[in-house]
């Protein structure tokens, strides 16, 4: 009877610890989903958005068209599982677009630029891009 005990606490045991671990780990990867990655990107294509004169709006915002290059800011997993759902992603939509907050004077954005993206992970390969920036300034 004590060895049937002693078994039993010890395989209650072994659930507890692979319960605990497989927590942990499920914990890391959503913290990671909810932070910043930031990857390199190439501008396609720079378009002036039309003004909102009814709102007053003055300022001449730009739509920037971007590629993301490359994903090594992201764990192994995370790129096998990434890169090329966004490569599919972009063969059948296109380039990513980006709607400037404001005015970009002084900043000459072309095709060919360099960015920095930032974006969030999403499930299932998914990414939502939330900012760029080049030569210092949030587009």
């Amino acid at each position: 009877m004590l060895v049937g005990l002693l078994l039993s606490a010890g395989a209650m045991a072994l659930v507890c610890f692979w319960a605990i671990r497989s927590l942990n780990a499920g914990i890391k990867v959503a913290g990671q989903h909810k932070s910043a990655q930031h990857a390199v990107g190439t501008i396609v294509s720079v378009t002036a958005l039309p003004r909102n004169e009814q709102k007053g709006d003055q300022a001449q915002r730009m739509r920037i068209c971007f590629t993301i290059d490359s994903f090594t800011g992201l764990s192994r997993e995370d790129q096998t599982e990434y890169e090329p759902a966004e490569r599919s992603r972009q063969a059948r939509e296109g380039p990513r677009c980006y709607d400037s907050h404001g005015e970009l004077t002084g900043t000459n954005l072309k095709p060919g630029d360099h960015v920095e993206v930032h974006f969030l992970l999403e499930n299932e390969g998914k990414m939502d891009s939330f900012g760029l920036f080049t030569h210092g300034h949030d587009l």
